[in-house]
């Protein structure tokens, strides 16, 4: 099944926000993904599949907890935060750190990419707020 979300991205980049020659190319490389995401051999993805749900249900009763333990604040204005992760916490986003890791390299997108698009992402929901007012 085909998403839009190419179409949202180039729809996005063209309407003057932002606009950089590696929106298109993510775009494309969305595209290409759905592509192959549609030919996978399906027997083989429910069965990995199936694991990944027995996992998911085992932790859906669990709630983890982050903790800011320390807060240095420097001269130039940056900071340097301490924190806590119970076990749970650690695991999941060791997990979910892994997770984004792999789909930027099946993507072949560089991970600042990805952080330059959330960056970018929330810039512009702040001016849909701020037109919204």
């Amino acid at each position: 099944m085909m998403t839009d979300y190419a179409d949202r991205i180039r729809k996005y980049n063209r309407a003057g926000q932002v606009q950089h020659e590696w929106w298109e190319e993510l775009a494309d490389h969305i595209e290409k993904l759905e592509l192959e995401v549609e030919a996978l051999d399906y027997d083989r993805v429910a069965s990995w599949s199936d694991g990944y749900e027995a996992g998911k249900k085992a932790m859906e009763n669990k709630v983890g907890m982050i903790g800011v333990e320390t807060v240095e604040e420097h001269e130039d204005g940056s900071a340097t935060y301490q924190f806590h992760l119970d076990d749970y916490t650690r695991k999941i986003l060791a997990e979910e750190g892994l997770k984004l890791v792999l789909y930027c390299a099946a993507a072949k997108l560089d991970m600042g990419l990805v952080y330059d698009f959330i960056t970018d992402h929330m810039e512009y929901n702040k001016d849909e707020i701020r037109s919204d007012d």
